[in-house]
């Protein structure tokens, strides 16, 4: 995927960055699509800095028209849903300076998918200002992170590959820890 978005980005360069970010709002919008492949297409072709920048520009503008398209009822029945992790339900519950804080935290988490808190905050009474300011401050770091971890591993460096090999763990470990606790 991630050379097929090179491509595009090569044959259209005079409105790549266009592009990038409306592949950002539909990875957004969809939820369950990694964007590292777009970030690392991103990096190829502006750089380190240029393509961070390109893809917090495109996942912040992603996280908000998905929140809209959420919150216009596309998600709804996310509100009807008898069984929630705790999380859910306790960002559904929350306003103000602790929703807030709980999105900017949920962000920063590698292992909560991005699109389940768009889609619960979007049925909640958090506003969309709010929301966005949360949401950005804590992809911040995030797309930080990615970006370096892409560029390492397009460098084929040990460091990436580590890094890599780490973020596996946590998500293999996250997910026996939930087959366990489910079981008991």
């Amino acid at each position: 995927m991630q050379q097929i978005v090179i491509e595009w980005f090569q044959q259209y360069q005079e409105v790549a960055f266009v592009i990038s970010i409306l592949v950002n709002v539909i990875i957004s919008i969809v939820a369950v699509i990694p964007s590292a492949f777009l970030t690392a297409a991103n990096v190829y072709m502006y750089g380190f800095t240029g393509g961070m920048i390109l893809s917090f520009i495109g996942e912040s503008l992603g996280v908000l028209v998905a929140f809209w398209l959420y919150r216009k009822g596309v998600l709804k029945w996310l509100s009807t849903r008898e069984k929630e992790p705790k999380w859910m339900n306790r960002l559904q519950q929350v306003s103000g300076k602790e929703a807030f804080q709980l999105i900017v935290l949920l962000r920063l988490l590698p292992f909560v998918p991005s699109g389940a808190v768009t889609a619960i905050a979007s049925v909640s009474s958090v506003s969309m200002g709010l929301f966005f300011t949360a949401s950005t401050l804590g992809k911040a770091p995030a797309v930080l992170l990615e970006v370096y971890a892409v560029q390492e591993v397009m460098n084929n460096s040990m460091i990436g590959k580590g890094m890599i090999t780490i973020v596996a763990i946590i998500f293999l470990g996250h997910y026996v820890y939930k087959k366990k606790t489910r079981k008991v």
